[in-house]
């Protein structure tokens, strides 16, 4: 008996260990709550991503990599940067995102200019067209970048099993809040009651493991706290396995959405980033990214599309735009240089806007 416990006594030394070592150097969470009108997402105060790349950051009320939203005064211009977990960058320290370096690029010709980083991992349009009333009354932005890329249009915007998604209803679409939605972790899926233990490091990182080896392929937490992002890797590693071609036509989703992104925001600016398989170049860019394109010139909506910048950019250094040392290069999220080319062309084009 006294032999039990002694191995029970060690591996719960090892345990409470591992969980200090997580929280002060891999991952932390603030925790999460479920709000009103966005859905769960992150408590304010300080988390550690460290799982893919590295940062140590702190997030506000609203779950928003920023600091907290007061009522705009004076001659304040607000932007808000809405985007997945590329625009959150939770793998980039919050200097190195583009939202922090667009505001520094741009306070160089207005010193009143305030870009507010709105980026939430697992987001797609249907969370900013559902909620663009929220953020207008809350924020009161008078420029708007929205974060987009291929997959938002073939996976995400119709997913069911998010906050937010898109169904067609009869012979038009609309934005519908998924008040059933409980969590994309597992334990949380299953056990509902047992939501706490997903405050715990060992317990985040070691589902988040497992998910890998079994190649469960999810991409996001929802807001809840968790290591964004990580899965991206292994989806990454499955390009190799050869998909059979989507014959689905995306062009009816995609005017709608450009339709209902341009009604519901001012002085809209699209930011596309492109699907990118650094170890095969050839391959062909997806036929979505034409499309997006070609909608939003058809809309005359602003639209940067970073393909070219990250393929230029890529051939003179030989470094990916995405991936990190702890993860893999060239897989994954924005590493530091591919945030830095979007920051510039952010900042190009949103200082032509705001010439009078």
């Amino acid at each position: 008996m006294k032999l039990v416990m002694k191995i029970m006594a060690a591996i719960l030394a090892s345990l409470l260990a591992w969980e200090l070592l997580l929280n002060v150097f891999v991952e932390h969470s603030s925790g999460s709550y479920s709000h009103p009108v966005l859905g769960r997402i992150s408590k304010a105060g300080i988390n550690i991503f460290g799982t893919e790349g590295y940062s140590l950051t702190r997030y506000n009320s609203l779950g928003m990599r920023s600091t907290e939203i007061k009522p705009r005064i004076g001659n304040e211009v607000r932007v808000l940067m809405l985007g997945d977990s590329y625009t959150e960058g939770a793998q980039v320290e919050s200097n190195q995102t583009f939202s922090y370096l667009t505001q520094k690029q741009l306070r160089t010709i207005n010193s009143n200019v305030q870009v507010i980083n709105g980026g939430r991992r697992g987001a797609s349009p249907a969370y900013y067209i559902h909620l663009s009333s929220f953020y207008k009354q809350k924020i009161d932005p008078k420029y708007v970048v929205i974060q987009i890329n291929a997959e938002d249009f073939t996976n995400d915007l119709l997913d069911t099993q998010k906050y937010f998604y898109v169904k067609k209803q009869d012979d038009h679409y609309e934005t519908v809040f998924n008040d059933t939605f409980v969590s994309t972790n597992p334990i949380t899926q299953k056990f509902n009651k047992l939501d706490f233990l997903t405050q715990v490091s060992i317990m985040r990182v070691g589902v988040e493991k497992l998910q890998l080896l079994m190649g469960s392929g999810g991409t996001s937490n929802e807001g809840e706290g968790g290591v964004p992002g990580g899965m991206q890797v292994a989806a990454a590693a499955e390009k190799d396995t050869p998909q059979p071609k989507d014959e689905t036509n995306y062009e009816p989703i995609i005017n709608w959405t450009f339709s209902e992104l341009k009604k519901d925001y001012p002085n809209l600016v699209l930011l596309l980033l492109p699907g990118i398989d650094y170890h095969h170049l050839t391959e062909k860019e997806p036929n979505v990214e034409a499309l997006i394109r070609s909608e939003a010139k058809k809309q005359d909506i602003a639209l940067i599309d970073m393909r070219d910048d990250f393929l230029s950019y890529f051939k003179s250094n030989h470094t990916p735009l995405t991936g990190f040392n702890n993860t893999m290069p060239g897989e994954g999220h924005l590493n530091k240089y591919g945030h830095m080319l979007i920051a510039d062309r952010l900042g190009q084009t949103l200082e032509r806007e705001m010439k009078p």
